[in-house]
């Protein structure tokens, strides 16, 4: 692809981008949707085709990370004696927030109701047994296995 391609590419993705971090500090802003955007043009470097949902996970990525430094940053700044602030916890929260929804998003939706049943709503195995016409047992696998799935989601994120 030339670079002239590459250009319009990505142009036709930044309102997107923009959107995506409109939630962030206007000072920050521009930097996010520069790393994006930077992101964006390696992947396609390596053969990725750019598309509304490599655009999406990517600006996730660059979201989460940024919330991490942000979260790293308060935690320096409370070792270092400056008092805890509750934005810390918040922060962490967040970092957290953001984690689980894209890595349940990678779930089946079955997988996501199983874990909702089970952990939002506080189902036994053999409600959601009932609930999905299955025998306990099969629906026990059926939570662990969803359950083992979120943990290997969850663990891409840490590396």
């Amino acid at each position: 692809m030339s670079s002239d391609e590459q250009n319009t590419a990505i142009l036709r993705y930044l309102k997107q981008i923009r959107q995506f971090f409109q939630r962030a500090e206007h000072q920050e802003r521009d930097d996010l949707v520069g790393e994006a955007v930077l992101r964006l043009l390696v992947a396609e470097r390596h053969g990725l085709q750019l598309r509304p949902e490599l655009v999406r996970v990517v600006c996730e990525r660059v979201w989460v990370d940024h919330l991490r430094r942000h979260k790293r940053r308060c935690e320096n700044e409370v070792q270092m004696g400056e008092g805890e602030d509750a934005s810390v916890q918040w922060e962490a929260d967040a970092v957290l927030r953001v984690d689980i929804s894209s890595a349940l998003q990678r779930l089946t939706r079955e997988e996501q109701q199983i874990l909702e049943w089970r952990y939002v709503h506080g189902m036994s195995h053999a409600q959601i047994a009932q609930n999905l016409g299955v025998d306990e047992p099969c629906a026990r696998q059926r939570c662990h296995r969803a359950l083992l799935k979120l943990r290997d989601v969850l663990g891409e994120y840490e590396r």
